[in-house]
């Protein structure tokens, strides 16, 4: 495979003694890939490149690419690379260098590795090595290896609420994605479904796109029905997609069910010296703005205030009545004007004697 010669020259990352190379002394040139793809060679005669090289996309699923640069000895000198390190050791690495001597118009080949970690979305990866040498006017230098990850299959939200109202049903769309790079076709599952309690469904046609570089991909838009409930708390529910390229994959779709109202404190614990002290409790409401009508049961309350304007959050102050509320503990009953939530409790307790 023959390419294109990119102009490169050396990153200099030493401070102090080390210079950037003049271009008629030692220069860099990329060397072919070692899997005869992404092919590169280039001379370091025109300054203003760095030593780089981008793999360009790449669909990660946990193989390792590996390159190889070129280093020329252009000096008048021999020299020797004394250390190759990869600055981000959990997935690049250096391979075996040779230790000889680099005499003039000489060069060594300095293997690199990346791994293409799996991943759930797209993700631009730029690893470094650092190359030492035993000249002390050229100490230090650094190659860039860069690439564009892609998982194959990815599911994108496109939109709703991560949080669905008690007693209101819910909706999402999602897109699944389908990616290949090179020959072959990006393929979309076929089917999908989702457990109890939710519905998914393909919405509308798939769509494809190519790019120069040869990342082709097929998307199509998912339609996520779940239905009213009033079960509080998060919920997780698993989306499958059979047939394509791997056969079954599975997507979680996490969502919660609040309340519209909720009270804070969600509960008072007093001591029974602090019977007929004033409380003040607060009533949220998430979507508009609502009136408190009572406070119940009110013969164990020696006093309750509370304003009469709509809000969103609205301030009660109220006094247990000292010698009313006998038992250890009780629930308070707030009414509102909410239409879907009227009503809310809050639980009241009272510490034993001596706490």
């Amino acid at each position: 495979m023959v390419a294109r010669a990119i102009p490169i020259f050396f990153v200099v990352l030493a401070a102090g003694c080390a210079r950037p190379l003049p271009e008629s002394e030692v220069f860099a040139i990329l060397g072919e890939s070692s899997d005869g793809t992404k092919s590169a060679r280039g001379g370091g005669r025109n300054l203003g490149f760095s030593s780089t090289f981008d793999l360009g996309p790449v669909i990660a699923a946990g193989q390792i690419l590996k390159h190889d640069f070129e280093l020329v000895n252009r000096l008048d000198h021999p020299i020797r690379v004394v250390s190759a390190t990869a600055l981000t050791p959990c997935c690049s690495a250096v391979g075996a260098i040779s230790k000889e001597a680099i005499g003039p118009g000489q060069s060594l080949v300095i293997p690199v590795s990346l791994k293409a970690v799996p991943i759930t979305k797209p993700e631009r990866k730029r690893v470094q090595f650092v190359i030492e040498s035993d000249d002390r006017e050229h100490a230090t230098f650094q190659y860039v290896l860069s690439a564009s990850f892609y998982p194959e299959f990815e599911i994108r939200p496109l939109g709703g609420p991560r949080v669905l109202r008690s007693g209101k049903p819910g909706r999402w769309e999602f897109e699944a994605v389908a990616r290949r790079v090179g020959a072959g076709e990006a393929i979309l599952p076929d089917r999908v479904k989702a457990e109890s309690p939710l519905i998914a469904r393909f919405s509308g046609e798939s769509r494809r796109q190519a790019d120069p570089d040869g990342l082709v991909a097929v998307t199509r838009t998912i339609e996520i029905l779940a239905p009213a409930s009033t079960e509080l708390g998060s919920h997780v529910t698993s989306v499958v997609f059979q047939g394509g390229a791997d056969g079954e994959r599975r997507h979680l779709i996490v969502w919660s069910v609040e309340p519209a109202l909720r009270v804070t404190p969600k509960s008072l614990v007093l001591k029974r010296d602090e019977r007929g002290v004033s409380q003040t409790l607060v009533v949220h409401s998430a979507d508009r703005p609502i009136r408190i009508l009572g406070v119940e049961p009110a013969d164990l309350l020696s006093r309750v205030e509370f304003g009469k304007d709509p809000k969103t959050a609205q301030s009660i102050r109220l006094t247990v009545d000292r010698d009313r509320a006998r038992d250890r503990e009780f629930t308070l009953t707030i009414r509102t004007d909410h239409p879907d939530q009227p009503t809310l409790s809050l639980r009241i307790m009272f510490l034993p004697e001596g706490v």
